[in-house]
């Protein structure tokens, strides 16, 4: 095969996958999950609002962090979601979209790191794993600001090696920019970059790879961009007096959640590990029957971690010096070592020819996934979409098990055997996918139904109530039983967004406003309908008083004849 045609196969594969990736993602895209989160239903209308009047839902004018329900939420998804909004007008499917395109960075700059790091035999199987393992596809089908993390972080990843390998000022602004605005996407990068950076520019330092002229071009974006958030931070935890900041707001947030991480929780947590690659309480977060990252991927991520921590060990100073020869061997293939005066460090290259950036690379992601497994063990309820950004090194890991158990197989079996055995080994994942593709999009939402926070009824039982009863102005009242309506409110301005002023000029929030109410009254109100859920005395009190009723899905709705 000549180099065109290799060239002409490299490109059918990546648009077989990209094709494989975008169907994926968006068939039925506004169906599954079904219904929408109450989270989502929150950024949702904050993305809506900030489309057409440039505050959130509370008027907030361009807010760095969104109030959501009190308790905070990243404003990164919901920019996002106000510009595919202003392009294409609200609906399901448009608000999902930036979640596909977190997705797709993943995968575009997953790949590339893979590419450099591992080989291009890696950043391919990268692409196939990225696009078919669960817990990838799941994250990029609906709006939470959580899954925008892990696609932002692998991109700043990438950057960050960018800028060490080509040691361009500007690629170390550009890396910074992309970390500044990382932190915009969930509130667990507040607490995992700094953890991340601070070693990891030092390690830079001392192996004289950067300079501090670079690593100011670097901060210095950063530093603007995470400014807004650190005083967001200090305004909550009453470190200084909220004061007015022009051209952007910062909500003083009524729940504020900015101790949840603690070594305390530590020992509550063991049982990580078993929740990242199986499945937590939340059905839309993992399936026990396939897990994460399916479980055929556990031993291969358990001897890539092992071989990855191996390497780091080895090239600790007191592990052992190289000789002067080893040094002229890198300087003649390309990689830009430190000179022989300076302090032992992570090698410039192996031998096999890796370049300096490559085993860089190879130390952010070690570094990036320790950094995370401590977040996730200090941090109060972790669980698989607040850990999302894990995922990276934990495919990086199962790659890496996989070139590993490739490549004992071709020194010891030869290269026929190492064909039958990737081949195997390929065929299993296309099993499981087609198993997993057929159960989500087939029998998860009729299964798993109602979900947890997830409501698809309300809008559309609304939108009957209305037909039924035509012009008669009735009284609206939700139980408020359901675990799969938190906060109704958000649901009405979601069907009705011009109600958002009557909403704030009432200011009851989670009560009521206008014709709805979200609690039922000490007296009952023979004009009113009533939305029930599970609430059986207050629907015997109505039948008693009545009323009559009629199912709607698994409500019923309640009224007297006028």
């Amino acid at each position: 095969m000549n180099q065109r045609q290799k060239q002409a196969l490299t490109i059918a594969a990546g648009i077989l996958i990209l094709a494989l990736f975008l169907a994926t993602r968006l068939y039925r895209l506004s169906e599954i999950p079904r219904g929408i989160h109450v989270d989502e239903a929150g950024m949702a209308f904050d993305a809506l609002c900030l489309a057409r009047y440039g505050t959130d839902r509370y008027g907030l004018s361009w807010p760095v962090y969104l109030t959501n329900y009190g308790g905070g939420q990243s404003a990164l998804y919901a920019y996002l979601a106000a510009d595919a909004i202003r392009l294409l007008h609200f609906s399901p499917t448009v608000f999902r979209l930036p979640a596909v395109m977190g997705g797709l960075l993943t995968l575009i700059f997953g790949s590339l790191i893979l590419r450099r790091t591992l080989g291009t035999k890696a950043a391919w199987t990268g692409a196939l794993l990225l696009t078919v393992c669960p817990c990838f596809l799941m994250t990029s089908r609906w709006g939470l600001d959580c899954n925008l993390m892990l696609g932002f972080t692998v991109m700043s990843l990438y950057a960050l090696m960018t800028a060490v390998s080509s040691g361009r000022k500007r690629m170390y602004a550009l890396a910074g920019l992309s970390f500044g605005v990382t932190l915009y996407s969930y509130a667990v990068a507040f607490m995992a970059l700094p953890f991340f950076l601070a070693p990891a520019l030092l390690w830079l330092l001392w192996c004289k790879k950067t300079t501090i002229t670079q690593i100011l071009f670097f901060a210095l974006p950063l530093g603007l961009l995470a400014a807004p958030l650190m005083l967001m931070i200090a305004f909550n935890t009453g470190l200084i007096t909220p004061f007015s900041t022009p051209g952007f707001s910062i909500p003083i947030l009524p729940e504020y959640r900015g101790k949840e991480l603690s070594l305390a929780h530590l020992p509550e947590n063991l049982n990580l590990f078993s929740i990242l690659f199986s499945h937590d309480f939340l059905a839309y977060n993992g399936f026990a029957a396939y897990g994460t990252l399916y479980y055929l991927s556990v031993p291969f991520f358990l001897l890539g971690l092992v071989q990855a921590m191996v390497d780091a060990w080895r090239q600790l100073p007191f592990y052992g010096k190289k000789d002067q020869t080893g040094r002229q061997d890198e300087q003649k293939s390309g990689a830009a070592c430190p000179p022989a005066s300076a302090a032992p460090c992570f090698p410039c290259s192996d031998n096999k020819g890796h370049a300096a950036a490559d085993l860089c690379g190879r130390f952010f992601v070690l570094l990036w996934f320790l950094v995370l497994l401590f977040v996730g063990l200090s941090m109060s309820g972790p669980n698989i979409n607040r850990m999302n950004a894990i995922y990276f090194p934990l495919l990086y890991f199962t790659i890496q098990g996989i070139l590993l158990c490739g490549n004992a197989v071709h020194k010891r079996m030869g290269k026929r055997s190492l064909y039958i055995v990737s081949s195997g080994v390929a065929g299993l994942y296309l099993l499981l996918f087609l198993s997993f593709a057929r159960f989500y999009y087939q029998d998860y939402p009729q299964q798993i139904y109602p979900q947890q926070y997830f409501n698809d009824s309300l809008i559309p039982m609304l939108d009957y109530i209305d037909e039924k009863f035509p012009g008669q102005n009735r009284e609206i009242y939700v139980d408020n039983y359901d675990d799969n309506v938190v906060h109704p409110y958000i649901y009405t301005l979601l069907r009705r967004p011009n109600n958002r002023d009557l909403w704030l000029f009432e200011g009851q929030w989670d009560n009521s406003y206008g014709p709805y109410h979200f609690n039922l009254p000490d007296e009952t109100d023979s004009g009113g309908v009533y939305i029930m859920y599970s609430n059986g005395i207050a629907m015997a009190a109505l039948e008693q008083a009545g009323f009559t009723w009629e199912p709607y899905e698994l409500w019923k709705i309640y009224w007297k004849p006028q």
